[in-house]
């Protein structure tokens, strides 16, 4: 009987809704949605969608895409104890959203995946009409792709512009972490009488009041001599500098970016590579002599250096190694796992097989080890009970100590939507639980 039943769960149907509109509902109740290739995952409450996940895309964004699919494969699935609310609209107003697109012209099949990583690209290389053309195709296609909203929000520069984008970005975003902390920021700034915007390079907040001083991360964006004031916040600029890297790595003629390091590291008191890069802005910038009072302030800076006796300075390019006391000269492993069970088979194997172990069993936990230290690999588990891996993984190679870190994602689910999402966030390896130890061990010494 239980065989038929489960048989019977999996099925096409119209789309999402009409399943849920003629399914006998449970008080809670899942379903694993598939269509050609990708995987997407509602909760209910009886009738009413509370979770949607779709790829790295939450909430009201993901419910969205997902009921706009045609004749996907419908699977019941056994519902998690404990889900986050993360949707806010009724089954009735996303019938009406998607209404509202029923007449739209078709628009050719768009890989959004790979657009958006190619946009924001572009937009750290300071690339702006070409990334807003590669940002325009992907809402074309999907308008409730609400990271595409968030960086479409961090080009524009007029203050109605930038409005309606993060609108857009927060309807659909409503329950994603940097779209509610990016509105915060920034709606109360854009009341001021404007006419165009410029934002912080590190972290997007406007720049309203004085335009060389970011009020969120506190960094100053000019390399002058200024009166004392709120020392900048590290985490944020240090992030910021490695994804900086990381683009310079590959455009080494760009000279605004080779700035935007200059600047970085003059924030975080490293002065030697702040010079560095000034220098590089020098010779790669046409005019380049007007970096010429920027530079002299530094080699004074320099020249009134304390004595090496005193603290140095952080210089995030070359981090501070911390590995376990018992390290010894083992190789060690940051295991990102929220599952105590899956994290001691992980360890029980690994340590056989002569490596270190260090665990985390948050994202935010995992980030920080990261920051501490520098693992051999990073395995790191999809579904976490703060953030996804897909959130996770970015901030871990913008570090720049770990940007050459392999990462091998593991994860419960065999969608190869969520495998191809993987590789292209920067994963190496993407392992489907439950995995073979030997395999594991295997796949780790390809990579060490």
């Amino acid at each position: 009987m239980t065989e038929n039943r489960n048989h019977s769960d999996e099925k096409n149907a119209e789309n999402v809704l009409e399943y849920i509109r003629a399914v006998p509902p449970a008080d809670s109740w899942a379903l694993e949605i598939t269509k050609d290739g990708r995987s997407a995952r509602l909760h209910l409450h009886r009738k009413e969608v509370i979770a949607a996940q779709y790829g790295p895309l939450i909430g009201n964004g993901a419910l969205m895409i997902v009921a706009g699919w045609k004749h996907p494969r419908i699977r019941q699935v056994p519902a998690a104890k404990e889900v986050r609310r993360n949707t806010s609209l009724s089954i009735a107003e996303v019938r009406n959203e998607l209404s509202r697109q029923s007449s739209a012209a078709a628009v050719e099949q768009c890989d959004e995946v790979a657009g958006l990583k190619q946009a924001i690209l572009l937009i750290y290389q300071f690339r702006y009409k070409q990334a807003g053309a590669k940002l325009g195709e992907i809402l074309k296609y999907n308008r409730f792709n609400y990271i595409a909203w968030l960086w479409y929000s961090r080009i524009v520069g007029k203050p109605e512009s930038i409005l309606r984008t993060l609108n857009e970005a927060q309807k659909w975003g409503n329950a994603d972490r940097e779209v509610i902390l990016e509105n915060r920021r920034n709606k109360a700034l854009l009341v001021t009488d404007l006419q165009t915007v410029k934002r912080c390079p590190f972290c997007w907040t406007v720049l309203t009041d004085d335009p060389y001083r970011c009020s969120y991360c506190c960094s100053r964006l000019r390399i002058q001599a200024v009166s004392s004031a709120e020392p900048a916040k590290h985490d944020v600029i240090e992030a910021a500098v490695g994804r900086y890297l990381r683009i310079f790595s590959r455009d080494q003629k760009n000279g605004q970016v080779a700035y935007c390091l200059a600047l970085g590291y003059f924030n975080l008191e490293n002065l030697d590579q702040a010079l560095k890069y000034l220098r590089l802005v020098g010779l790669l910038s046409p005019g380049g002599q007007t970096y010429r009072a920027e530079i002299e302030y530094i080699e004074s800076r320099q020249v009134g250096r304390q004595a090496p006796s005193a603290q140095p300075s952080v210089a995030i390019s070359h981090p501070v190694k911390k590995p376990p006391s018992s390290g010894g000269d083992r190789k060690s492993i940051l295991v990102i796992e929220d599952s105590q069970t899956s994290r001691k088979v992980i360890s029980m194997v690994l340590s056989r097989a002569g490596f270190q172990i260090l665990e985390a069993s948050t994202g935010l936990e995992g980030i920080k080890l990261g920051g501490e230290c520098t693992p051999s690999l990073v395995l790191l588990d999809v579904m976490l009970p703060d953030m996804n891996g897909y959130e996770i993984l970015p901030q871990l190679k913008a570090m720049s100590h770990l940007m050459d870190v392999p990462v091998i994602m593991l994860t419960g689910r065999t969608g190869s939507t969520d495998r191809v999402m993987g590789m292209r966030a920067g994963a190496s390896e993407y392992l489907t639980k439950p995995f073979n130890p030997q395999k594991l061990v295997e796949i780790l010494n390809k990579y060490l």
